[in-house]
């Protein structure tokens, strides 16, 4: 894609963990506005090149997602209508369960305010069950060995969903079916 001024808008949504805070001892914390990109959205940013900018990263930890999930669907609200991106990516979650459920909600409440969103997960993910229909999920395994392929993966899809072409099928498209169907 050629450049067309001011590039892209996304927010990137990570743990605690992948968000360089720690691990389950500070599991507990709630969410948080990093500017730019963190962790493996560094990655990502390179991935992504110079039409795309990750402008934010949120972070929050996974037993506060998935115990406060109502206070984090509103501080995820707030904080995106203040960002205003055009994509927001989540995770990847690999098979982390509750990071898979956060990473849905994000992508939920994204949806829910009109931004288009995806995230990937492995497939036997609890997020998956609770999150299909709400948000485009990318399979990936149960493990980080694949983050650069993931993340790949990941910008391509977020690349299509700010410039198209439109989204199709999910056998086609790669992305854990959604249970949605379209008419011809």
């Amino acid at each position: 894609m050629a450049s067309t001024g001011q590039p892209k808008r996304i927010v990137h949504y990570l743990n605690q963990f992948f968000g360089g805070k720690g691990g389950e001892d500070h599991a507990n914390i709630g969410l948080s506005i990093i500017d730019g990109p963190v962790g493996p959205g560094r990655l990502l940013q390179s991935q992504l090149g110079t039409d795309y900018e990750i402008i934010a990263t949120l972070m929050c930890g996974d037993n506060y997602a998935v115990e406060h999930t109502s206070e984090l669907e509103d501080a995820l609200k707030a904080a995106l209508k203040s960002l205003k991106p055009d994509v927001l990516i989540a995770g990847p979650a690999f098979d982390a369960g509750r990071y898979g459920i956060a990473c849905g909600l994000a992508c939920k409440t994204a949806g829910g305010e009109g931004i288009p969103a995806v995230t990937a997960m492995e497939p036997d993910n609890p997020g998956v069950t609770k999150h299909s229909i709400d948000a485009y999920i990318l399979p990936t395994g149960a493990d980080a060995v694949s983050m650069p392929e993931i993340m790949s993966s990941l910008g391509d899809f977020a690349k299509r969903l700010t410039d198209g072409p439109d989204i199709g099928a999910a056998y086609d498209e790669g992305f854990i079916p959604r249970g949605i169907r379209r008419r011809a």
